[in-house]
Parts: C-alpha cells; structure tokens; sequence
C-alpha cells in the first residue's frame, strides 16, 4: 500500500472542517472493508437529486451509475462541468495500483479518483455504501478511504451443467458480485448431466446434450428420480449478451468447458467421442461417471479444437477453464485404441495419456493467445520437466483439496511453478451444507460451510483458515501448520486468488442459488479484498480474541446491512437458527442476528411468525421446546431442545 499523502492534514481537515454541520452519529459498514480509511465526524446532505463528473476517460457507464444509486433513493444528473458536480470519477495514473482507487468527501464534494476503470467502478461501490440517512436526510459522512485489493482474483463458480438457470437468473447474480467487488464469474457450462453452451458446428450437443429424462434427487448414494426432463442451453448470442452484461460491472466470465473426463453430455451427443464409440443417454445421477473422451483418436482432438475455437472466440477472457478433474482411468485402461496408442507412444500408463492430453491441449490454447486453467488434477504428480513445460501456460490451477492429509495441495502446487487459485473445500465449497441439521440441505463430504467458515480463510496461513475439522472438533490453530509444506518466498506471488465453488447437484432452483450464497459469499468477499487478517494465528499466538472482535464486526455488517439490502433487493438468503437451552428451569435463547426474533413453542408445534416471542430468561418445565429465528420476511430451521 502506498503511503498516504499528507494523510495526517486531511484527517485533522476532515475532523474539524465545516463546524456548522450536526455531527455524524452514522455508522460506517463496507464490505470489503477498506484498506485505509479516515472518517470524520461530520457529513454533507446530498439530497435526492446528485450531480455526477465522468472524466471523458473514465470508462464508468451511465445507466449502470443511475441504476445502482436509485435504490438508495438518490437521482443522478450528468454534468460536463467538473467544479459544479457533486460526485466526480477521474482516471489519474499510479493513483494507488490496479483495480484500488482513492475516494475523498467533503465540503466540497466526493472525489473518487484511480489509475483505471475498475478502480473507479470499485470507488462507486464503496460511495453507495457511505450513503446513509440522518435527520431524515441522505447524507455521506467526510472520509478519506485509500483502498485496493489485495487479489485480482474474487471469484464465485456456477455450475449449470448440472441445473440450467438461465440468462436472467445469472444477470442477478452478476449484479450482486458487482455490489461486493468480485471480478470474475467461472461459469461451468458443461459436465456429465448435460451441455449448456451453443457450438454451431456440433448441433447435437444442446439438442441432445443439452437435455435429460430424469435426475436423481437426494444423496449421491440416493436412488429416487424426480422422473423430470431437463434442459436447456444458451444460445451464443445470449452468452454475447451475458459477456457484455458482466463486463459492464467489471466482471470477466471464464467458461469451463470439461474435459476429458466429465463428457457424458457430448458422448451421448456424439457416441464416436468416446472409447466404446456406442451409444449412451445423458446420464440422470450425480458422482463420476465412466465414460470419458478418447485422447487418443485425432478425430476427438480435432473436435475438442473445434469447441475450443468457437468458445474462444464467444469469450474475451484471457483463459479457458479445461477442468481436468475426475478422470476415470478405466475407462482408458479398457479400450484397445487407447491401449494401441500409448504402446506406439511409448507410455507406461495412463498418467502418461493424460499429460499427453494435457501438453496438447494448453498448446493448442497458448497458440491462440490464451492460458488455460484447471482444476489441482491438472498439476499433480507431473515430473520437473513436464512441470516447467506446461506451468507457464496456465492462469490458474484452481486448488481446493484442504482437509485431512491433502491439506499440502495448493501450496505444494504453488511451489511447483503454478499459479494457484485458492478454492479450499471448507471454507468456500458454498454448495455444501450450513450445518448438520437434519433439515439443511447441501452436501457433507468436505464438512460444512457457513458465513463464518468463508470468513476464517486464510490464504497465506492456510493450515489456520479451518478453525475446526470436519467432525466439529476444535484445531489447535498453534500447531496446524507444524511439519507440513510451506508456501516459499518465492511462491507467494503465485497465490492469485480466491474462489468460491457452487457446484448444482443438490441446486435445482435459483431460489436455493440464492439460499446458498447469502450469507456465504460475504467471508470470501471480505478475504479476497483483505488476505492479512491482523488475526491470523502465529505459532505461540492464536489471537483468539482478534479474531472474535473482527467476526462480531463481520457479522454485524450482514447482519444490519447486507441482509436487510438483499431483501430490499427481493433475494433469498439463510436465516440461521437460534440456540436454545434450559438451565435451572429458565429457557435461554441466542441468536447469531440480534435484529432478529426468536419464537417459540413448548408444546411440540413448529415456531410460527406468531408463537411467542422469547425476550428474556423465562420460566419453563416444558419437556420439548422448539424455536425459530424470523428476520426480514425469511425464517430459519427449527432448533429443537428436550429437556431430559
């Protein structure tokens, strides 16, 4: 961070300048939460009509500006006329680094000035949030904020191989990452259970990959189909419009186009893909299926390029995702033209196949400008040669193995010459489970993961970043990271990002997409902008009571703004529940939203909006209490205590 230029003169200006005003009795909630902020303790009036600066090089877009200010209640005008705006955005080079931006607000006005677009896009952002009403005025409190994120990369995954949702629903999802100041959407567009991207010249793979008869519902272990079609796909015109969408909010979408395993959907479409060239249907269960591409034909290279093509000339972005995951060797190690192939080759196995794929395919993407990513399978177990072969190649290899002994993967990764994305199961796998609750949906293969677990990663501490393991008991933050693989000096440019992972087999609905992310997202949103918590544990020092300060804040932030906003905003969100206990004869109740009621009941009857109101320790000898949090329209789970 560059150090402030007479910082110290514009706090004391902005403490004691324009004494006539009422003080500022506000509060100050950003997320992310700035880098350096001073905050003075009076404010301006900005009124209902707001008179608005563009730089001519600024790159802000106007409708989005007046869109994203109305639903504070402010009406933006446009003024060529710099001295007489009350809000300006201007390009000035080495303003603060890439994608930061500094913001000053005063007597005179708000100035939000960066070295590019982004920067200012991020500065409006943070205005917005500033905005806040006293004496039944909208009024922005004098700050000065310094700000920039510490990772270009703050991402959030969704899978729609699985679940298609459409263009609309994935519109509302940018706009949410672009309140939060994420700038990159991994769309996972194909996979085992269906094909959701146009390629003109393959029309098989939306007509008949892009659709299945049923899908298994419930477990992955579950044998209960809903007995529904699904399909659908976007046409590459929706997808053009969606690019431009997204880039409006300063978001690059990165398409995943599977491969070589995870190819079901294009099989099916397309049975000579394949290493038993027959005939199959698009599968209805989840989990890893058998049949993978034949890597060994050039006829299936030959497609694989075309897709590749096609896909890179829809999208701008500077990588193509390959995934790379889940390969089932045996669907290999049974063909005979595989077999045939890696004997000519000279190949002792079939890791030798998939880095021949491998070498192959991020040439073929290097030639035409573009790097590939790929999930950790991508660069595991390769030789130093191969290694400095095809790191070079690719953005990101996107890391997500950190429980139980695999915890060494993204920094092992990283230390190879890789660029890593952080994608850590526990902390940001926001398709698993909130909790273990008998009714909360989601998967528990990797643990749970909630608000706070998203919070408490860290990326430069990653052996810390899980405070408990997947069974609930307590790590000993002291000694999580002794005796295992440290990320070097040298490595730690190399950690790109963070990225949370929506994958959709539990996720029919956008309903539940919401329900997923809200509040999750928030703890990734909060680490990608700020990755040196001053409350990351050191060998002798848990910092327990840091950490407990900096997530009360956390919490509040969702709690009193972010949750209320959404709402406003008609969005769905998790309400958690609240904890309940009979101590002495007196029902106690918590909740993790102190705006929030508890209601409850005592004589076996579910909690409803009307049941009654727990306010304080009260009597009870009841022998089953339930309760309820309702905050905003939502309601939790039911919290169900028996009093033995």
């Amino acid at each position: 961070m560059k150090n402030l230029s007479n910082f110290n003169l514009l706090i004391i200006i902005l403490l004691f300048s324009s004494c006539r005003q009422q003080p500022f009795t506000g509060t100050v909630h950003i997320i992310p939460y700035s880098n350096q902020i001073a905050i003075g303790t009076q404010y301006r009036p900005i009124g209902k009509n707001l008179s608005i600066y563009l730089s001519p090089e600024s790159g802000m877009d106007k409708d989005y500006i007046e869109d994203l200010l109305s639903d504070t209640g402010v009406k933006c005008k446009f003024t060529n006329f710099k001295w007489i705006a009350d809000l300006t955005f201007d390009i000035k080079p080495d303003t603060i680094g890439l994608e930061g931006y500094r913001l000053v607000s005063n007597d005179y006005g708000t100035k939000i000035t960066a070295s590019d677009t982004k920067g200012l896009f991020y500065g409006l952002q943070t205005f917005r949030q500033l905005i806040t009403s006293q004496n039944n005025t909208l009024v922005i409190p004098f700050v000065e904020i310094a700000d920039s994120p510490k990772f270009l990369w703050r991402a959030l995954m969704l899978d729609e191989g699985r679940y298609f949702k459409g263009k609309e629903e994935v519109k509302k999802l940018l706009d949410e990452m672009a309140r939060l100041k994420m700038n990159t959407f991994h769309w996972h567009l194909t996979d085992d259970q269906g094909w959701r991207i146009e390629i003109k010249k393959y029309p098989l793979l939306t007509k008949i990959g892009g659709k299945r008869d049923s899908t298994q519902i419930g477990s992955w272990n579950s044998n209960i189909y809903d007995g529904k079609v699904h399909e659908g796909f976007y046409t590459q015109e929706e997808i053009k419009e969606i690019i431009d969408y997204a880039a409006k909010r300063q978001i690059t979408i990165v398409p995943e186009i599977e491969m070589p395993g995870h190819a079901s959907a294009a099989i099916a479409a397309y049975p000579q893909l394949g290493t038993e060239k027959q005939s199959i249907k698009v599968p209805t269960r989840f989990g890893v299926q058998y049949h993978a591409y034949n890597v060994a034909d050039p006829k299936v290279i030959q497609f694989i390029k075309d897709v590749l093509d096609e896909v890179c000339n829809l999208f701008p972005s500077e990588t193509i995702h390959i995934g790379g995951d889940e390969v089932p060797k045996g669907s290999w190690t049974g063909s005979p033209l595989c077999h045939k192939f890696m004997e000519e080759k000279g190949m002792k196995d079939t890791h030798e196949l998939s880095e021949y794929f491998l070498e192959n395919i991020t040439e073929m993407l290097s030639k035409k400008g573009v790097k590939t990513s790929g999930w950790q399978e991508v660069a595991l177990h390769h030789s130093p040669e191969v290694n400095a072969r095809i790191a070079p190649r690719f953005a990101g290899v996107y890391c997500w193995s950190t429980i139980g002994k695999r915890d060494i993967v993204p920094y092992t990764v990283a230390n190879e010459g890789y660029d890593v994305i952080l994608c850590n199961v526990n902390n940001l796998y926001i398709d698993l489970a909130y909790n273990p609750h008998k009714d909360e949906p989601g998967l528990t293969w990797g643990g749970y993961v909630n608000e706070f677990t998203s919070f408490n990663i860290l990326p430069y501490n990653i052996y810390c970043s899980a405070r408990e393991n997947t069974a609930g008991e307590k790590n000993n933050l002291k000694t999580a990271g002794k005796g295992k693989i440290q990320l070097t000096e040298q490595s730690r440019p190399r950690i790109k990002g963070v990225q949370a992972q929506l994958f959709s087999e539990t996720i029919g609905s956008f309903d539940m997409v919401q329900y997923y992310v809200f509040p999750k997202i928030f703890g990734l949103v909060e680490r990608g902008w700020n990755a040196y918590p001053e409350w990351s544990p050191v060998p002798n020092d848990d910092k327990q009571a840091l950490y407990e300060k900096a997530r009360a804040i956390y919490n509040a932030k969702i709690a009193e703004i972010e949750l209320p906003r959404l709402a406003a905003d008609g969005f769905n969100f998790r309400v958690a529940q609240p904890g309940i206990k009979i101590v002495e004869g007196k029902l106690y109740a918590n909740s993790p939203i102190p705006q929030a009621e508890i209601r409850y009941t005592t004589d076996g009857s579910e909690p409803t909006a009307t049941s009654t109101l727990w306010e304080a320790p009260v009597d009870c000898s009841a022998t089953v209490v339930k309760a309820k949090l309702f905050y905003l329209g939502k309601e939790s789970l039911t919290t169900d205590y028996k009093n033995d």
